[in-house]
């Protein structure tokens, strides 16, 4: 398993390269796929309030970041933002798009905690395998629990 910080924790595709850029993991896949995978955490202290509220905001952000990705000219949008019931170990909430020649897709996904979110974007050729490998991916995600993450 993969860790971003102490909040989220995931399985990497079966054989594909990773690269690393900070808490941003870029996979790349024999068939031209590239899934990239990055967090955004709540860092600090503050209220309830404030730590609702900065949440919030996170995932506001980026719910707006995958819709205005998938508002480019190239893409239809297939399956609008909403929640994602394949992903039974977080509150996940995705977005599928595909080009208007139908060879390649765009998936995303927003994975959420109260200490974060995580997102996820699939570029893909247009294969019921490439559509598995999203899937399961966002099945993968997990929350790591506060005991988990102090004995990092």
């Amino acid at each position: 398993m993969i860790k971003i910080g102490t909040v989220f924790k995931f399985a990497a595709p079966n054989g594909w390269q990773q690269l690393q850029e900070g808490e941003r993991y870029i996979f790349h896949g024999p068939n031209r796929e590239e899934l990239i995978v990055s967090g955004s955490l709540i860092k600090g202290i503050g209220t309830t309030g404030d730590m609702v509220a900065a949440q919030q905001k996170l995932f506001e952000n980026a719910e707006q970041s995958v819709k205005k990705a998938a508002a480019h000219a190239p893409l239809r949008v297939t399956r609008p933002f909403q929640k994602d019931a394949r992903a039974s170990n977080v509150e996940c909430w995705s977005l599928q798009a595909q080009t208007h020649e139908e060879d390649t897709l765009f998936y995303q996904a927003v994975c959420r905690d109260s200490r974060g979110v995580l997102l996820v974007t699939l570029e893909a050729p247009n294969t019921s395998h490439s559509q598995n490998v999203f899937e399961q991916f966002i099945r993968s995600v997990q929350i790591i629990s506060e005991s988990e993450a102090l004995v990092e």
